[in-house]
């Protein structure tokens, strides 16, 4: 629904090829942008993900294990979308999604990951899930190969 990777006139689907997730304390920057206090409990969601025409990708996704306990419980490979989790099992319903994306020259540690050379230009998506009221229920922070695709967020 927010996201689009396109290629050749056709929207492509992501292929999650690493998952780790973990509980930790939020940092100033995480705790900031979920509302949360520092040192609060956090369910980080690590993943590693590609899909065709060269687009490879890892993300991280952070959300407050206050609202959302057992969150990692439900994670396995193939990894389900988590809005409809959100949804299902919390009955939190993402309204809008709000993007910030600059492209940045990957570093050495970017290139084995994302199989592409130091320097080579890649897109780093930092993306806001919210609710009704506007709070931000999750923070991510996306960074990708586009190969040939295209990348288009949409925003509510």
């Amino acid at each position: 629904r927010f996201v689009s990777l396109t290629a050749a006139g056709r929207k492509l689907k992501g292929e999650v090829t690493s998952l780790k997730s973990e509980i930790t304390s939020a940092d100033n920057e995480a705790a900031n942008h979920l509302a949360i206090r520092p040192g609060a409990r956090i369910i980080r969601i690590d993943l590693t993900w590609r899909a065709a025409h060269g687009v490879n990708a890892v993300e991280r996704i952070i959300v407050s294990e206050a609202r959302f306990p057992s969150l990692e419980s439900a994670l396995s490979l193939p990894i389900p979308f988590l809005f409809p989790i959100y949804r299902r099992k919390y009955k939190i319903v993402v309204q809008c999604v709000n993007e910030r994306a600059v492209c940045l020259a990957a570093d050495a540690s970017m290139c084995q990951v994302l199989g592409v050379g130091e320097g080579q230009p890649v897109l780093r998506v930092e993306r806001f899930a919210r609710i009704r009221t506007r709070e931000c229920i999750e923070w991510s922070v996306r960074t990708m190969c586009l190969g040939t695709a295209s990348y288009t967020g949409v925003s509510t």
